[in-house]
């Protein structure tokens, strides 16, 4: 079984100095990772990105990529995630029985 980092979805966007309404932007014009919900409790979820779709991101970036680019990769990460659905099923699990969330 793979590691898959998940990171809180509102510290990815501190790094990249963006807001709430400025990722859900991206996220909606698929330039930005979707992020996976992680249950808290029976009301309360978090929102995690998987780092390595984040990488994938920046990576772009910093080419040059265009939007289009951008979003056709990001597009083909997000139906990757079926291939490492258990992978990541399997960090959520580890981060609520540590309590990291």
């Amino acid at each position: 079984m793979r590691k898959i980092e998940l990171v809180p979805l509102d510290h990815a966007a501190a790094q990249e100095q963006l807001s709430k309404p400025q990722v859900d932007n991206l996220i909606k014009r698929g330039l930005y990772p979707l992020p996976v919900a992680v249950s808290i409790s029976r009301r309360l979820k978090r929102m995690y990105v998987p780092g390595h779709e984040l990488n994938l991101r920046r990576a772009l970036i910093l080419s040059g990529a265009s939007d289009s680019e951008l979003a056709e990769k990001m597009s083909r990460s997000l139906a990757g995630r079926v291939a490492i659905s258990a992978d990541i099923q399997h960090e959520i699990a580890s981060l609520v029985k540590e309590g990291d969330v």
